[in-house]
């Protein structure tokens, strides 16, 4: 009975606070909507429900002089991300064996929300759109905010257009009014990309390490050296995230490192606290709660690493991690039922086929396969 009154209080606390929001039906209808479409693959729904002309606006907000070549060059650029628009950057972040769930519609600062995770090939991210409803009732995305990038997509965007409009020479000034330390950031930081791009991530490491100290201090540096850094080594992927962490403690895509960065140090109680904080400031998310059930049972508590891994399944039955962590664990545990039934599930749930051929000549399942309750579900396969 305490441990039905454990997951229930769990839930709970996963499902966040219930608050009043005017048009709150509405909105989860979209939402539901927009899950279907990026679900199937079909991005433009996205396009289709998004008011571009605000969320151009908020990208080439710092272009003040609308006149001659200047103005042309802006309205070339809107032209040319208004067909874009927020589709292929969002279909850019999903990798092709991704998930696209809905965790929720909440409301910021009186705005309404609809937050997503994506969670895959690509590892998980979170996307939280920004919503609007228009007088005549339609409800229309205005900008997303990317979890791993920390930061909107307009603010992103923002930057690529300046550093477009700094390679535009006799306007960069008049524009954007900024001093010449600023633009020669946004061009070193185009250059890094493009080198990331054609996967020259040795002398795109090589280019961050000669930047000016306060260049290579700016979040969109940083992010990008930890990107580069992964695809080097461990050693300087631990020191890129580390710096990161040092400069960013509070910046949600710290926190989606940290778990990673936390793992490699092997320090299993920062991974749970770092997945903690990460789930309050989600409002929650039954897949962090899986994932501190693998961390607790990498620390050997194998006990609460079940509980974890039951409440999250019990939250979200469709999680997947919830099923291969309690096999995990029962693994250790030497409980060949509830390695027989997770397997099961696995095949009813999410369409699975295990051969136990080749389940019996995998180290990690040898004691089921030899055991009475292995070779009975063999026997039934």
């Amino acid at each position: 009975m305490k441990f039905l009154v454990w997951v229930s209080l769990l839930i709970c606390l996963l499902a966040g606070p219930v608050v009043a929001m005017e048009h709150a039906e509405e909105y989860e209808q979209f939402a539901y909507e927009l899950w279907a479409a990026v679900s199937d693959g079909n991005y433009e729904f996205i396009n289709d429900h998004s008011d571009m002309d605000v969320f151009l606006a908020e990208v080439t907000r710092d272009c003040s002089d609308r006149t001659g070549e200047v103005g042309k060059f802006c309205e070339g650029f809107e032209e040319g991300l208004g067909k874009r628009g927020l589709s292929e950057i969002v279909g850019n972040t999903i990798g092709e064996y991704s998930t696209f769930d809905l965790l929720r519609v909440h409301e910021v600062d009186g705005r309404p929300y609809a937050l997503f995770r994506i969670n895959g090939d690509n590892g998980f991210n979170y996307h939280d759109f920004v919503l609007k409803r228009t007088s005549d009732g339609q409800i229309l995305i205005v900008d997303d905010y990317i979890y791993m990038a920390g930061e909107y997509v307009t603010a992103t965007m923002r930057e690529v257009f300046n550093q477009t409009l700094a390679s535009q020479q006799g306007v960069v000034n008049k524009v954007l009014g900024r001093d010449r330390k600023y633009l020669e950031s946004l061009s070193e930081l185009r250059e890094i990309a493009n080198l990331v791009r054609s996967g020259l991530y040795e002398e795109a490491n090589g280019r961050f390490v000669d930047l000016p100290d306060d260049f290579r201090r700016q979040k969109s540096f940083m992010i990008m050296h930890v990107t580069i850094a992964a695809r080097l080594s461990d050693e300087l992927y631990f020191e890129a995230m580390e710096a990161f962490g040092e400069q960013y403690p509070e910046d949600p895509a710290w926190l989606l490192m940290a778990i990673d960065f936390e793992y490699l140090r092997e320090d299993y109680d920062a991974v749970i606290m770092t997945l903690d904080k990460l789930n309050r400031h989600l409002g929650g998310d039954p897949l962090l709660v899986a994932m501190k059930a693998n961390a607790l049972a990498a620390k050997g508590d194998y006990r609460r690493a079940k509980k974890y891994a039951l409440a999250a399944r019990e939250a979200e039955p469709g999680l997947e991690e919830s099923y291969w962590s309690l096999i995990s664990i029962a693994i250790v545990e030497e409980d060949f039922q509830i390695i027989a039934d997770e397997l099961e599930a696995l095949k009813a749930v999410f369409g699975y086929e295990f051969d136990p051929e080749v389940l019996a000549v995998d180290e990690f399942y040898s004691d089921f396969c030899m055991s009475e309750i292995g070779q009975a579900w063999a026997a039934a396969q």
